[in-house]
């Protein structure tokens, strides 16, 4: 832990969590090799389901509106 600055076994603070999370990193490299492999998979499944879904606004230029719509009729947007 860093000089001076205490962290209880449970996080309560958004910097807490900070902390803990710099600490786990710092101590085993896998934590963030798993969290980066889970939001790179998030990420691509993401691309994958919007151009699957929109490929035909896509070629119209329509992408950005049509996605837009989609959203808000999910409630994800407003």
């Amino acid at each position: 832990m860093g000089e001076g600055i205490i962290v209880s076994k449970v996080p309560v603070s958004d910097g807490d969590y900070v902390i803990l999370f710099a600490e786990k990193l710092r101590d085993d490299n896998s934590y963030f090799k798993d969290h980066k492999m889970i939001i790179d998979s998030q990420i691509s499944s993401s691309r994958s389901l919007f151009n699957d879904k929109f490929s035909e606004e896509l070629k119209n230029g329509n992408f950005k509106d049509s996605v837009r719509k989609f959203l808000q009729e999910i409630g994800l947007l407003k």
